[in-house]
């Protein structure tokens, strides 16, 4: 009998599930239905607008999902829709919407359905770019997005395992026909993987992911050692203790810096590499790359936000009370609170501790209350909001 990826799950809490009405989808609700029960368990179809048929989908899926007393909400994607890189766009979307109604009602668990299928196509399309571990690793059974838990607990199952179930049930499921598109690379990958290969390409982003977790805890090891993330979100270490490292266990100390002070952007190892030499020669001594800004001050190298690079001109606490902002701060506050970055506004200047780069400081976010007054809630503290540090990325 298959069943969910245990050590993934909290029994315990509420879980929202992505169901597109896919086979993988449909599988991974009943799943977590039978483990979990219906009552911790609520569905999630976003209706990207891409064609005709997708309203009537996922009016369907809502039928499915009340047979199971399951809760279900179409989320949709409005607006103009992109000329190119629909498929990444529409991703995009999908994550914002689900994990946005995630925040607004307090369900911080988004589980998705993807299959060893899935990694073994990402797998073959990575490895014709790149031999990087941690480019082959491939999908994660546990991230995060906008400050939400996604799990995707049938990683080890194939696709065939999951139809097999769900016709064991008698359940169907929906046929999407851009699945069929071989004009997009994961299609061509798809309709040219053998069965057996599979399980064999899944193992290999496996391994790497093995290889990765020990590296990341090298690194934090290291940087508990040798360096100190305040609450402001920015990272200090000690650029003499970094230097004695070799080059590439300084790329994987500096990849994980300008990620977690970048807002979790994307980072490209020839970028990291030409900024761990310059800290090593110390010939330039304020750099940016992905988000963030590198700056070496005398024994220390800081590595904090670069405000301009801020996307979220502002934003809205949801009902939750809790928000997470740029994917550095956690922040509660009531319902309505506008959150929006320092940039260049200098009227905070008294209030900021001295030593505070310019640059950390207008990545500071601050709070509007229904009152209408401004607040620095780092450096302005009060019963009613609190704002700390995403766990992601601290090191102590």
């Amino acid at each position: 009998m298959l069943v969910l990826q245990s050590e993934l799950i909290d029994q315990s809490r509420t879980v929202a599930i992505a169901v597109s009405g896919g086979s993988d989808s449909m599988a991974l609700l009943h799943l977590a239905v039978a483990q979990l029960g219906a009552a911790r368990v609520v569905a999630l179809t976003v209706d990207h607008g891409l064609r005709a048929e997708s309203a009537d989908e996922a009016t369907e899926v809502s039928r499915w999902c009340a047979s199971l007393h399951v809760p279900h909400h179409i989320l949709l994607w409005l607006g103009a829709k992109p000329q190119t890189g629909v498929q990444a766009a529409a991703r995009k979307a999908r994550y914002d919407l689900m994990t946005a109604w995630c925040s607004a009602n307090a369900v911080s668990i988004l589980m998705t359905a993807h299959t060893a299928n899935d990694q073994a196509e990402t797998v073959v399309m990575r490895k014709k770019r790149t031999n990087s571990l941690r480019s082959l690793a491939g999908i994660w059974p546990r991230t995060h997005w906008n400050g939400i838990e996604i799990l995707r607990p049938l990683l080890g199952q194939t696709r065939e395992e999951l139809r097999v179930y769900l016709r064991s049930l008698g359940q169907a499921w929906v046929d999407d026909p851009s699945n069929e598109n071989l004009k997009y690379e994961r299609i061509q990958v798809r309709k040219d993987l053998r069965a057996e290969d599979v399980l064999e390409l899944a193992g290999v982003a496996t391994h790497a992911q093995e290889v990765v977790k020990a590296e990341d805890r090298s690194v934090m090891d290291w940087l508990r050692s040798h360096g100190e993330m305040s609450e402001t979100a920015l990272l200090t270490v000690s650029r003499g203790a970094f230097v004695a490292e070799d080059e590439k266990f300084g790329c994987a100390i500096l990849r994980w810096a300008l990620w977690a002070c970048g807002g979790g952007g994307s980072v490209t190892p020839d970028g990291v590499l030409r900024i761990v030499q310059e800290i090593r020669t110390g010939a330039v001594t304020r750099m940016t790359l992905a988000g963030a800004v590198v700056a070496m001050r005398g024994r220390t190298v800081v590595i904090g936000r670069e405000p301009s690079r801020i996307t979220e001109a502002s934003a809205k606490v949801p009902p939750s009370g809790r928000l997470c902002f740029d994917n550095r701060f956690d922040i509660a506050a009531p319902a309505g609170t506008e959150v929006f970055a320092v940039g260049e506004n200098k009227s905070w200047k008294k209030l900021l501790p001295k030593g505070l780069p310019a640059f950390a400081a207008g990545s500071l976010p601050c709070l509007k209350l229904g009152n209408g007054a401004v607040v620095l809630p780092h450096f302005q503290a009060s019963p009613e909001y609190s704002v700390k540090l995403c766990q992601g990325i601290r090191i102590s």
